[in-house]
């Protein structure tokens, strides 16, 4: 589960532009699983 996480932050963070902490946002989650049931 560590590693997953880790994973999440390095995609998010370094391939994404994103701040790696962001995460463990609820609201990001929220946009994904919106994105996806569209």
């Amino acid at each position: 589960m560590f590693l997953f996480f880790i994973g999440l932050m390095v995609g998010y963070g370094l391939i994404g532009d994103g701040s790696p902490m962001q995460v463990f946002n609820r609201t990001l989650w929220q946009h994904i699983f919106e994105f996806i049931q569209v």
